[in-house]
């Protein structure tokens, strides 16, 4: 469930932030994912 979350809070992100500043920070997301999962099955 927390995939979906974190969609949410990226279409949110994007909305917030402006189209440029999303693309020029898409390039952390991946990072961002990749921190996230980790820490979610970390946890569990």
């Amino acid at each position: 469930m927390w995939e979906y979350n974190l969609v949410i809070w990226f279409s949110i992100f994007r909305h917030e932030m402006g189209f440029s500043e999303a693309i020029s920070n898409l390039t952390d997301f991946p990072c961002s994912i990749a921190s996230s999962c980790f820490r979610t099955m970390h946890a569990l």
